[in-house]
């Protein structure tokens, strides 16, 4: 194998870091959303109602984890360093507590294909 070429990269990974980045542009649409309806129900509460604001940066903080994560995984070759993120995975299941039914999919779809021989073979691990 001539070493100036990069091994080739497993169709599940790239479905994956897909996967990542349309559920991070989703959950930062989803945070305006919720900024938005919270500020709209603290204007009709007369400002009691934002308390609850800071509730939009969960998702905000994770969409933009995620858009970085999946840039990473759409470089050919990816990085030597970097590995799954099982983590940004488990945040994006808990990201259905905010409403987001989509990141859960993603994260437990990405869980199933963090786990695939080649994937795992990918990223060194064995």
């Amino acid at each position: 194998m001539d070493p100036a070429v990069p091994p080739q990269k497993p169709d599940r990974l790239t479905a994956i870091a897909v996967m990542t980045l349309v559920s991070g542009i989703l959950n930062i649409f989803w945070s305006i959303g919720l900024f938005l309806a919270i500020a709209a129900i603290g204007v009709g509460t007369f400002l009691i109602g934002c308390i609850c604001l800071p509730l939009g940066f969960y998702p905000l903080a994770l969409g933009i984890l995620e858009i970085i994560y999946a840039v990473k995984l759409l470089r050919n070759p990816i990085s030597p360093e970097l590995k799954p993120a099982y983590i940004l995975a488990v945040l994006e299941i808990i990201d259905t507590l905010f409403g987001n039914v989509i990141a859960l999919v993603t994260g437990v779809v990405a869980l199933i294909l963090y786990n695939d021989v080649a994937v795992r073979r990918h990223f060194g691990e064995t």
